[in-house]
């Protein structure tokens, strides 16, 4: 692959590097080989964006697997299901996967195509899937190995304090990082107060990218909330002297023993008398995280299978999005509004890059340089849109979760080239899929047809 890189390497080299990688997923190649390459050119430099390397990778993967069915006269969907990843699948070297739902993903989005039925002429859906990192472990700092780290305190009045490096771009991961504490410490949300984003309070973190949030940081915040609950039932166990050997735990404000529940202590009494006991020091739990399998792109991996249906005016060549519904496994569902959200808005971020999102340049500037001139989807232009969440557990995720973001963005280009093409007949290889392009190709096909 050679690559138009712009004035500077950037964020590049890397994103490089991932659309080769991401190409041998989430299929069971043989044998893959990959070159990249990535040209300095006097044009403008290229950066990161959502998705980071992916969405490219699986335009042009998810194309030619339905081109490959075809020619082997095989429905797509099925050539998918039987070449996909399964868990405890391995490339070498590169990615260990325990979880994957992928079979599971297959069957919601056949059961989708089902009902839809027969549809009218010029309309028709395609497929799509991907697989992407949950927690990229690119290390930026000094250090061996990538990690994330948190702290908890526990205050004398109960609330507690969440101290973390993670950045909230938007996707919501510092409400799903206070869920994370309260679930483990025991105490209701309502009682966390976060401290985010602050390098005078807050431990180091590498950032927020690469789906990192929820299993890095979130794997760090439970140690954290684990250390200062240990601390704490320490303190109440020997308080409440009970005769036999009995597991406490914490609940509703309450410390219980779990084979009793009858016999409890307030959580707000044992809270002061710790800190009193401890000549005013409040109760500080630390954790740090670091992925269990070194040497691997990520501790874990997302799936999903996305179906797109659209309708295309052979006259015009105008592509209409009727309806995206995207199937995915995201392991544990922590934060369902977060994740709808999530879905929704890749959704809307990818559909853009592939129906309408372009930066044409000449002579290395850029020819619509303003909000005013760059098309994006307006909300008219947005197709219904379903999100479903597939159950599976990723054990190397904060109770079984893993990502929800980045993910999303991947398989919608292809997905909807492979719509097209199933509406009317034409293969369009470069992105956006616009009007021009479609009636170009349909004229192509006329002669063709014609000779």
């Amino acid at each position: 692959m050679v690559t138009e890189g712009g004035a500077y390497t950037g964020m590049g080299a890397t994103a490089l590097y991932l659309t080769g990688f991401y190409s041998c997923l989430p299929y069971k190649w043989p044998h893959y080989r990959y070159d990249g390459y990535r040209v300095y050119t006097n044009t403008a430099p290229t950066s990161a964006l959502r998705g980071f390397g992916a969405p490219q990778a699986y335009f042009a993967g998810e194309s030619m697997i339905d081109m490959l069915a075809e020619d082997m006269k095989m429905d797509p969907l099925e050539l998918r299901r039987k070449n996909a990843v399964t868990p405890n699948y391995e490339v070498p070297g590169q990615a260990y996967i325990q979880s994957c739902g992928l079979r599971e993903c297959y069957d919601a989005i056949e059961s989708y195509i089902k009902e839809r039925g027969k549809l009218p002429r010029n309309r028709a859906i395609g497929i799509g899937n991907y697989a992407f990192m949950s927690g990229g472990i690119f290390n930026w700092f000094n250090t061996p190995y990538a990690f994330s780290a948190a702290m908890v305190k526990i205050n004398i009045d109960g609330k507690v304090d969440l101290f973390t490096g993670a950045c909230d771009t938007g996707q919501g991961s510092d409400t799903t990082l206070a869920m994370i504490c309260a679930e483990e410490l025991g105490v209701r949300l309502e009682d966390i107060r976060l401290h985010a984003e602050d390098t005078d309070l807050g431990p180091a973190d590498l950032g927020s990218w690469g789906s990192r949030e929820t299993l890095m940081n979130g794997n760090a915040v439970k140690m954290a909330a684990a250390d200062a609950k240990r601390q704490l039932l320490e303190f109440a166990y020997a308080k409440m002297k009970p005769n036999v050997v009995y597991d406490l735990d914490i609940k509703d404000h309450k410390i219980y023993m779990v084979d009793r529940p009858e016999r409890y202590i307030s959580y707000f009494e044992i809270v002061q008398d710790a800190i009193r006991g401890k000549e005013g020091q409040t109760i500080i739990g630390r954790g740090h995280y670091t992925p269990h399998r070194k040497g691997m792109v990520s501790p874990a991996w997302g799936f999903g299978v996305q179906a797109v249906e659209v309708d295309v005016d052979p006259e015009t060549g105008k592509v209409k999005l009727i309806e995206i519904v995207t199937a995915h496994d995201c392991g544990q569902v922590i934060n369902p509004v977060a994740v709808i959200g999530q879905v929704e808005g890749a959704t809307m971020l990818a559909a853009g890059g592939a129906f309408c999102e372009d930066q044409p340049m000449d002579q290395g500037k850029i020819l619509n340089p303003s909000i005013g001139d760059y098309k994006v989807l307006r909300s008219v232009d947005m197709p219904k849109t379903v999100g479903i969440e597939v159950d599976t557990y990723e054990p190397e995720g904060p109770f079984g979760a893993k990502e929800a973001g980045e993910g999303l963005t991947s398989p919608t280009a292809g997905a909807m080239a492979n719509a097209v093409y199933n509406a009317v007949g034409v293969r369009i290889k470069d992105l956006p899929i616009t009007p021009e392009k479609v009636l170009m190709a349909l004229k192509e096909k006329e002669k063709g047809k014609k000779k």
